[in-house]
This record gives structure tokens, C-alpha cells and sequence, in this order.
């Protein structure tokens, strides 16, 4: 009971952060600040990979709120609007023009598919509903792209940059094939994590959700 009036504290401050629709539907900003048209320069700026798929139907299960399933439908369009570039995947940080709809890479903000952007196909499968379009667009365009393995990728130019070495991020790759072809999750995968607390965590977080979601790859 105190962790759920706990959370229920939390949820209230971050539903704040939901805004009108855009032509996309809800969306929510990154934080509280310094994200608004605002402060830059007549657009959001949205960080998609903050949309965590799972979390938001369980948060609308729990609390009764349709509010946060309707950022899961909404959160599906944004994706596949940040996408429309060289590289045919959404960057890190995105521009939306509310009324227009035009969406693309935020200025100032790092343009590439990279450590912030990679976690959109971990929540992606993970909710494991829905159109699965945007998931095959990626796998398609980061993971099939080259056999020198997963690459960070400017988005607008569609160029390669540097090399995803940790296993964390293979992880994710292998929930992805789990999800869309029923790859088994690979056996060198299912040990040893990452020493950087990031690339271990996503590793975590894609045995947890190749378990809960696709049992049959495990």
C-alpha cells in the first residue's frame, strides 16, 4: 500500500509532463524544463526512447488512466514519423512541430541513432503489441546494415559512426530477432553482463523481457 501511494505521487508529477495532442496524438516531454517550443525555438523536443511501451499498460492497468495506453498507440507514430530520414531510424533526440506534424532531429541535440535511441527496439519488443513495423524498420536498418557488427548511426546522412562493443546491446538485438522471428535467445548471451552499468542494465532488462514476453526463446 505505501509503494503504490508512492508511485501514485510519481505517476501524478510525470503525467504533467503529457501534453496536447499533436497530429501524432499525446506525447510527453522529456522533463519539465527547457524541452517546450518555448525554449526551442517553436518545437518539442522529444526523447523517444523514453517511452517505455511495458510500463505505460501496466501503469494504465493499474491506475485505471487510459491517458498512458494512449501514449503506447501515439508513441508508435512518432517513431515511424522520427524515422522518415537517410537512415530510416529515429535519432536520439527529436523536433516535433506540433500543428504541422514535421518531425525530425532536434537542434543542438546528438542526431544520431545511439545510446539513448537503442532502447526503443528494447521496449518495442518487450510491449510486444501492435504493429510491428517500426521494430522490423529497425532491425532492418541498424541490426542488417553491415556484418561488422552494430554500429551508432547518424541518422541524416546515414553514415556509420562508432561500434556498440558491449553485450548489453547485442542483447537487445537478440530480443528483437526473438520477437519478430523467433530466434532462440543466444546461449552466449545468458551469462556474463557488461562491468558499465549501462550496457549491463539493458542486457538485464532484455533477459527479463525475452522471459516475460517470449518464453518459447529462452
Amino acid at each position: 500500500t505505501v509503494y503504490r501511494s508512492e508511485a501514485n505521487t510519481i505517476l501524478a508529477s510525470a503525467r504533467k509532463l503529457i501534453k496536447a495532442e499533436s497530429v501524432f496524438g499525446l506525447y510527453m516531454r522529456p522533463g519539465a524544463h527547457g524541452f517546450s517550443p518555448e525554449h526551442q525555438k517553436g518545437k518539442e523536443v522529444l526523447n523517444l526512447s523514453y517511452r517505455e511501451f511495458p510500463a505505460f499498460e501496466r501503469i494504465s492497468v493499474l491506475t485505471g488512466d487510459p491517458i498512458w495506453r494512449s501514449l503506447n498507440r501515439s508513441g508508435d507514430l512518432l517513431i515511424k514519423g522520427a524515422s522518415q530520414n537517410a537512415a530510416g531510424l529515429p535519432a536520439d533526440w527529436s523536433a516535433l512541430k506540433r500543428n504541422s506534424g514535421k518531425i525530425g532531429t532536434a537542434a543542438n541535440f546528438d542526431s544520431r541513432f545511439s545510446y539513448n535511441a537503442v532502447r526503443i527496439p528494447l521496449y518495442l519488443a518487450w510491449n510486444g503489441k501492435g504493429d510491428a513495423t517500426a521494430l522490423t524498420a529497425i532491425r532492418k536498418n541498424w541490426m542488417a546494415r553491415s556484418g561488422k557488427g552494430l554500429k551508432h548511426i547518424e541518422v541524416n546522412r546515414n553514415r556509420a559512426k562508432d561500434t556498440f562493443r558491449d553485450r548489453g546491446y547485442h542483447a537487445i538485438a537478440a530480443l528483437v530477432n526473438c520477437s519478430l522471428s523467433g530466434t532462440p535467445f543466444p546461449a552466449s548471451l545468458r551469462g556474463t553482463l557488461d562491468k558499465l552499468y549501462y550496457p549491463a542494465s539493458l542486457h538485464l532488462l532484455s533477459i527479463v523481457a525475452t522471459k516475460q514476453r517470449y518464453p518459447q526463446c529462452w
